[in-house]
């Protein structure tokens, strides 16, 4: 069974609001800043998870604004945040960013060693689970009906030395689980375990059943970096193999949970070692794929279909770009420029994610006074957004 824990006396409280709207100056699209706690960092969760609750009333957020990342929640009308959690911190290693289903009661998110259960209404706290020592716990997803918390375990290999710990990480091959953490209480199950890193693991949004893990590391030489699972059939399989050099990653559900989301590079097949950079989706089962060629440098990218799509940009592409599908030609237009982030190699990454109406795209930066923070910006319609130059 589930052991209540107590939360600290800082759950509950609120600040007001903190956000500001402005005319963003390359694009004019209006974007609202939600945070802005002096010195303080804010993030919304990661762009594979969903953000909002209370029909789409409130988003959640992680801040470090009481000394260590706790989980708040922004009133989007009011511009009210309340603080959710006041748990102790996790260390170095582990995920504090938090999961919840859209419009669900609970958020989860690790504290300590504890998976731990918050409701959203009552501040109540419950602890699920306790990690073994000797492993970091990673970002959790929530299944499609609620019933599990499902999350990756890695083993801490801190006797690393070099300067590309991406790489020597993927040599050593840390012992890796992932685990189905019932939301109720009941028995964890392990889903896959191996001697492979493996990093984040996204719930379907509709298949409970349907769930990915990848193995993390340098995309080029991983096996594969998206894996499906199906829980009922116990079979797994690959999306979007590479058949030649290149990678590909940063994979993400669409709302449909049918449909899985990505970006990559590839080299090209006329052998001239030109890369070419690409993002798009295909159906879980690796078929259907719907891809168009992005600007060299591109990251993460996300969408709830594949009529829109929003891609990150880079240090080199300090903005945002949005992409429209045309089923007539079979092909995506775009980019245009939506909103300014102005990404340094010190920022936070924007992580940008649609809202589930499409009508506007959530966004880390830290383009004010050097702490991060959440903005939200509209989108109007795609004829009126610049085009983007390389």
């Amino acid at each position: 069974m589930a052991e209540n824990i107590t939360q600290g006396p800082r759950a509950g409280s609120h600040w007001p609001s903190e956000g500001d709207v402005y005319d963003d100056p390359n694009t004019g699209a209006t974007v609202r800043r939600l945070t802005g706690y002096p010195g303080a960092s804010s993030l919304h969760p990661y762009f594979t998870e969903p953000c909002l609750y209370d029909d789409g009333r409130r988003m959640v957020v992680s801040s470090d604004r009481t000394g260590d990342s706790q989980v708040f929640s922004i009133d989007l009308e009011t511009g009210l945040l309340t603080q959710l959690s006041d748990v102790p911190a996790v260390e170095s290693g582990t995920s504090s960013r938090p999961a919840i289903v859209e419009n669900g009661d609970e958020v989860y998110r690790w504290s300590g060693d504890h998976m731990v259960a918050i409701d959203l209404a009552t501040l109540s706290a419950r602890s699920l689970y306790e990690k073994p020592s000797g492993y970091h716990g990673k970002i959790p997803g929530v299944s499609a009906d609620g019933a599990n918390v499902i999350v990756s375990i890695v083993e801490d290999v801190r006797d690393r030395t070099g300067d590309d710990w991406m790489t020597e990480k993927f040599e050593l091959g840390p012992h890796s689980k992932v685990l189905s953490i019932p939301t109720d209480g009941g028995e964890v199950e392990t889903i896959v375990e191996d001697d492979r890193w493996i990093g984040h693991v996204n719930p379907s949004p509709t298949r409970p059943e349907l769930l990915t893990y990848c193995e993390e590391g340098p995309w080029g030489r991983v096996d594969n970096r998206i894996w499906v699972v199906d829980r009922e059939t116990g079979e797994t399989w690959k999306v979007r193999e590479m058949p030649g050099e290149g990678g590909v990653g940063h994979e993400y559900w669409l709302a449909d949970g049918e449909r899985v989301g990505y970006h990559g590079w590839e080299t090209g097949s006329d052998g001239d070692g030109d890369r070419r950079a690409f993002a798009g989706s295909a159906r879980y089962d690796d078929t259907d794929r719907i891809e168009t060629e992005i600007p060299g440098g591109g990251t993460h990218t996300h969408s709830n279909t594949p009529e829109l799509l929003v891609t990150d940009g880079s240090t080199d592409i300090p903005c945002t770009l949005l992409y429209r599908y045309d089923e007539e030609t079979g092909e995506y237009e775009g980019p245009r420029t939506l909103a300014t982030h102005d990404w340094k190699p010190e920022s936070p990454h924007p992580h940008s994610r649609l809202l589930p109406d499409g009508s506007g795209v959530v966004f880390d930066s830290n383009r004010y006074d050097g702490t991060s923070d959440v903005f939200l910006a509209e989108i109007p319609p795609f004829e009126d957004l610049p085009k983007y130059e390389a």
